[in-house]
């Protein structure tokens, strides 16, 4: 197997999370090892959503392959060592490093100290490559590595033109108030083909699946609120699973807010408008990743 090492710069954009993916993958291919694409792709993913969410400064990505083992290390302009975090049921967000622990052989975290130094940090992971089994014809079967399911390396720019700032807050404060109510109701019945542990159940399976990529969008959020603007047009990587996800998010919540209108929970039912929202936020989603261009919310 051939040694490897490379190094590129990332701009703080959201657009750089596909790009580190790829130049891992083209320097594992390089070094013959492209079956071990899919876990390294995975983490470095969320190496570079931490500095991009929060160093917010031009990152650079090293590469080194070096006979069995694979090193991948994301320097920032941040002094700020992020930390893996113990999460409630509900949570959405910062799951990334426990991925980046459960998945790799080893990681972690240096400050940019020496005399030359800018006030930054290395994030650094490192993989054991799979061994190669050599077969009688001579040639080598491309190993597997274990990855978490649904993931996928292959993703698309979504882009959500002219999103109200308010409209999408109200939506998301609508369902994690289900969310909750729904939490408090499981803990107490345990019938898991109910809509509470069914919503439950897939808020944990979205928060699991998708941390980056919700991650990035509550940052443009965040950001487009800070400087007082009312719309924001937020840009995203998504795999095409992430539609089955979105889908069946959009059905339990209409079927969640047959339970406020019944006067069952505290939170009241969607406003027609937040219902509406919610739906164009998945059509919008399923064209775009269908070939069609985007469209503003109410275009459509």
């Amino acid at each position: 197997m051939a040694a490897v090492e490379r190094s590129t710069t990332l701009e703080a954009d959201p657009s750089s999370v596909r790009a580190a993916r790829r130049f891992v993958a083209e320097a594992l291919m390089a070094s013959g090892r492209p079956g071990d694409a899919e876990t390294a792709e995975l983490l470095v993913s969320e190496l570079v959503t931490n500095a991009v969410l929060h160093a917010r400064s031009r990152a650079e990505l090293v590469v080194e392959v070096s006979g069995e083992l694979l090193r991948v290390e994301v320097r920032d302009l941040s002094a700020a060592l992020p930390t893996p975090r113990a999460h409630h049921r509900e949570s959405q967000t910062g799951r990334g490093l426990e991925l980046v622990e459960l998945l790799s052989d080893r990681w972690g975290v240096q400050l940019d100290e020496g005399p030359d130094a800018q006030g930054g940090k290395s994030v650094w992971f490192e993989l054991e490559l799979d061994l190669p089994v050599p077969t009688p014809g001579g040639h080598e079967p491309t190993p597997e590595r274990q990855v978490p399911p649904g993931v996928t390396t292959c993703s698309s720019r979504v882009c959500l033109e002219r999103v109200p700032l308010a409209l999408y807050r109200a939506s998301q404060e609508h369902r994690e108030g289900l969310i909750r109510e729904f939490v408090l109701m499981t803990l107490d019945d345990a019938d898991a083909t109910g809509v509470p542990a069914r919503l439950v159940a897939l808020s944990e399976e979205l928060a699991d699946r998708f941390a980056g990529e919700t991650a990035l969008l509550e940052a443009q959020v965040d950001e487009a609120e800070q400087r007082g603007e009312a719309t924001v047009d937020l840009s995203m990587e998504l795999p095409p699973e992430a539609l089955d996800v979105l889908d069946r998010v959009v059905e339990l919540l209409e079927e969640a807010d047959r339970y406020c209108a019944e006067g069952a929970l505290l939170t009241l039912a969607a406003s027609d408008q937040v219902r509406a929202f919610r739906r164009w936020f998945v059509v919008e989603i399923r064209a775009q990743l269908g070939g069609v261009a985007p469209s503003r919310w109410g275009a459509r």
